[in-house]
């Protein structure tokens, strides 16, 4: 999964490329957003389960927040790790403390590059089925090697590793 940015109520406002249609208008702000995208995690994640999130977790970065954002992700299941996407600025012991247990810039998972940005295509190794990202949110990838898994292509719901690889292995047909 990649770019809940719980918490973060403008997104909500945001339009896409035709200046009319919201880019999340399924939900009507983030409380809404949010409950949703945990009620989805928590029913398809289970505890012993392994979550990459690609990153863009949060938009939050008050004081406050830290203490929100600990609770809400420490609330989800699974193991988590963490891609850091271009919004995670929070400290790595505030995202250590909500439960990640790995972060990282990218990672290679089985023959898969985990990364935030969708990398230029010369930056894909000759092993990699796909380059699996987020952060275009409802754009479509870059033609090539692409998996884009922002919230807004997964139905706002984190997918298994099985369905990626399914995804990857469609696209070297």
């Amino acid at each position: 999964t990649s770019d809940n940015h719980f918490g973060h109520h403008n997104i909500y406002k945001f339009l896409a490329e035709d200046g009319k249609t919201r880019i999340r208008e399924r939900f009507k702000d983030a409380f809404e957003g949010d409950a949703y995208m945990c009620q989805r995690w928590c029913e398809l994640v289970a505890p012993e389960d392994h979550v990459w999130h690609l990153g863009d977790v949060t938009m939050e970065r008050s004081s406050n927040a830290k203490t929100w954002f600990v609770n809400k992700i420490r609330s989800l299941p699974g193991h988590k790790r963490l891609i850091l996407g271009n919004h995670d600025h929070l400290a790595m012991d505030v995202y250590r403390d909500a439960g990640f247990k790995k972060i990282k810039g990218s990672h290679k998972l089985d023959k898969l590059l985990l990364t935030h940005y969708p990398v230029h295509p010369s930056a894909i190794p000759s092993w990699c089925l796909a380059n699996v990202h987020g952060h275009i949110h409802q754009r479509k990838v870059p033609p090539g090697r692409y998996i884009n898994v922002s919230v807004e292509q997964t139905n706002y719901e984190p997918i298994l590793l099985e369905d990626v690889m399914k995804m990857a292995k469609r696209l070297q047909l």
